[in-house]
């Protein structure tokens, strides 16, 4: 394979699950590693930023009749359906109506079979406009869980139906852990290559041999369809060194379309690798292996750095362990204090901890800590391995709370061998301390699953649990796959499972009341789609719609939201808005009425050191706009972004300038000129547009062959040129 065939990488995150206000950590570590190595043409794209906010929306591990499904393939009748789907030539799952194997599975698992149908259409749909853009993309790495397994499946299909495919390569917790996963995307051709663990000299090494057109069969930590069967991972390569790791890159990524409504932003960063523990219910430290930390002053200066040029100061650190080794973390502290960096972090500890350290550590800028601290029963601990004890975790938590720090912790509900007498204790004190220290201590609920890397899943009787596979009609779905599927497992059965894990499950919800901590528990905000809300912005309001798998948004009046809120009670709660004439109708009319039409499309976005670094700009179709009238008899153009809500107010003369950077993306030097053409001041240009950059009202992308450099504006805006009624 020729160097030009690579000329643009793609690394890429398809929905769903996403953390509300941080970028991902792995993307930007295998981006910071390749480019050091002077690997070029990176992209990345992050297709969750533009969907519903979920995080399992194919699968539960807790079924609807208390069963125990387990997290190796947990939606396998889904991801069979879309192998057999590219087996036989058609188009991506889901086609034609509903079968009824599709449903059963649905309801075991208590998820709506209508909704999720309208759901897995949603994120068809939402892949092929964006994939329909990038034609010159090659090589393609997706970052896969367990939770978009599925729909990462269907954007290889779509990939892979191209006549000039792209070589694919997948990475990421889930091939890791579940090597039948692994298998399954490579025996269907879906995926050319598979990454084991840790993942930035691998995959340097494989685009460097595609690179040179030589073979990849014997790449350390690659699976290729040839080369199925490796060596223990141990034995495989040394893992990297901490210290010769690169600083992690955003410049990537659209740093803006992660911030939360209320305007907050994480960087991700990790001081170590690994875990110094083997809980018996954790398959975590599989993908690290061991415990690495970086030397402190190697850390201090990477995030001086990404604090100087990225101006962020919040950091959350995705340590398997933050105090694996406490000498280095009171190191850390006072390093920060000594370089006076003043910022707000904090992360994943053990409930081992002192009042003194945690002072330095609160004074250090650590905010929160999240402890796993599983139960408040000895015995029950003993069983998991924690090599912690009641007294351990509560005086952690003291310690932590004293200091002022917030502290959530996990709780596990149906532990094999945890009594129900032992749980309602746990449970008891949890909710004491919720009440003793609102606001300041929280528990998230994470039930029991049984996953392939976990120390217990290779003596399930030890732990009083049996194997039940999945049924032959699953098997039978997709049966070129079943020397593979065979092995699988669909759910456990033993040792409080069933309604007793079930009923633990339930009690934990009922003493946080509203509030749910657990992904597989609380499915019911943010999944339905179709639904209809309103945003005031303060200079305007912004109607938002959860539909073909993306959030979507139009600036509304006040008499168009009325309508809209007419409709929406007027109609049958189960009948999707865009299902119904006058919804559409309403939808139409208001789109009408935008300053510029969507295109349904996204493009790999950057962050910039400075706007002189901007190859190109773009107006992202996640931003709207629309000319309104201002308390005089003038208008204004407000301008909005659907994802986290900020808005700008403009003078309409730039309705037509934003109109054709949504079309496509124009040079920074033709942005400065047109602007001036509208009627703004030169020494003004360049400041607005660092606001709106900043904002994420508008985003530099790299430049294209399309990017054009017209000596006009083209495009007009849609709707009427002068403010709405």
């Amino acid at each position: 394979m020729a160097d030009s065939d690579f000329a643009s990488k793609l690394l890429c995150i398809v929905p769903p699950y996403r953390h509300r206000n941080c970028p991902p950590a792995g993307a930007a570590a295998l981006l910071g590693h390749l480019k050091a190595a002077g690997v070029t043409g990176l992209r990345f794209l992050d297709l969750r930023t533009i969907t519903p906010e979920t995080q399992s929306p194919t699968f539960d591990p807790v079924g609807v009749f208390a069963e125990s499904f387990v997290i190796d393939v947990p939606d396998l009748p889904l991801v069979l359906q879309v192998l057999r789907a590219f087996e036989d030539g058609t188009e991506n799952f889901p086609q034609g109506s509903r079968t009824e194997a599709f449903d059963r599975y649905c309801l075991s698992r208590g998820i709506d079979p209508v909704w999720l149908y309208r759901y897995l259409g949603g994120v068809n749909e939402l892949l092929t406009d964006v994939f329909e853009h990038m034609d010159s993309v090659s090589f393609v790495g997706f970052s896969v869980w367990a939770s978009n397994l599925t729909t990462t499946l269907m954007a290889a299909a779509q990939l892979k139906r191209r006549r000039n495919p792209p070589f694919i390569v997948a990475g990421g917790p889930q091939v890791t852990e579940s090597r039948a996963s692994a298998l399954l995307g490579l025996r269907a051709g879906l995926f050319d290559a598979v990454v084991l663990g840790e993942g930035e000299q691998a995959l340097l090494t494989l685009i460097t041999r595609l690179e040179r057109g030589e073979p990849i069969a014997d790449i350390p930590r690659v699976l290729s369809l040839h080369q199925t069967e490796v060596a223990p991972m141990k034995e495989l390569r040394p893992l990297l060194r901490m210290n010769t790791l690169a600083e992690p890159d955003f410049g990537e990524m659209s740093l803006a379309s992660y911030r939360s409504t209320d305007g907050s932003l994480r960087l991700p960063f990790q001081l170590s690798r690994g875990c110094t523990d083997r809980c018996t219910f954790c398959s975590e430290w599989v993908f690290w292996e061991r415990f690495r930390p970086a030397d402190i002053e190697h850390s201090l200066t990477q995030i001086e750095h990404l604090q100087r040029r990225y101006g962020i100061s919040r950091f959350h650190f995705t340590d398997s362990l933050l105090n694996g080794n406490m000498r280095l973390l009171r190191s850390f502290a006072e390093g920060l204090l000594a370089r006076n960096l003043a910022i707000d972090w904090g992360g994943f500890m053990r409930a081992q901890i002192d009042v003194e350290t945690a002072l330095l550590l609160r004074k250090a800028g650590c905010s929160y800590a999240y402890i796993g601290v599983e139960s408040l029963s000895d015995e029950t601990l003993v069983a998991m391995n924690k090599r912690r004890t009641r007294a351990d975790n509560l005086s952690a938590i003291a310690a932590f709370l004293e200091a002022g720090i917030l502290v959530s912790v996990g709780v596990i509900p149906g532990f094999p061998g945890d009594t129900r007498e032992r749980f309602l204790a746990t449970a008891r004190e949890l909710a004491a301390l919720t009440a003793e220290y609102p606001g300041r201590f929280g528990y998230n609920i994470e039930p029991f699953v049984v996953s392939p890397a976990q120390p217990l899943f290779h003596d399930l009787t030890a732990a009083g649990l049996r194997a039940i596979p999945w049924d032959h009609e699953t098997l039978q779905i997709a049966p070129r796959y079943r020397d593979l599927t065979e092995s699988i497992v669909c759910r456990v059965e033993g040792a409080n499972q069933g309604i007793e894990r079930l009923g633990q499950l339930r009690l934990l919800e009922v003493l946080l009341g509203a509030q749910r901590g657990s992904a597989s528990s609380s499915r019911s905000e943010e999944l339905p789609c179709d639904r209809a809300r309103f945003v005031d912005l303060g200079l305007g309001t912004l109607l938002l719609v959860k539909h073909r798998g993306r959030v979507t948004g139009r600036l509304v009046t006040a008499k168009e939201k009325s309508a809209i809120i007419q409709i929406v009670q007027s109609g049958h709660s189960s009948k999707g808005l865009f299902e119904r004439d006058d919804f559409r109708r309403e939808w139409q009319r208001i789109t009408e009425q935008q300053a510029w039409p969507a295109h349904n499309r996204l493009l790999p976005e950057q962050t910039l050191a400075s706007l002189e670094d901007a190859q190109a700009l773009h107006l992202p179709d996640y931003v709207v706009g629309r000319l309104v009238p201002d308390a005089g008899a003038k208008s204004q153009l407000l301008v909005a972004n659907v994802l986290h809500h900020a808005c700008m107010a403009l003078p309409p003369e730039l309705a037509t300038l934003l109109a054709a950077l949504s079309q496509k993306p124009q040079t920074l030097v033709w942005t400065r000129r047109e602007s001036v053409r509208c009627g703004m001041d030169p020494a003004a240009v360049d400041p607005w547009l660092q606001r709106m950059l900043a904002s994420g009202l508008l985003c530099a992308v790299h430049a294209t062959a399309q990017t054009s450099d017209a000596k006009t504006l083209q495009p007009e805006p849609v709707g009427h040129p002068s403010p709405s009624r």
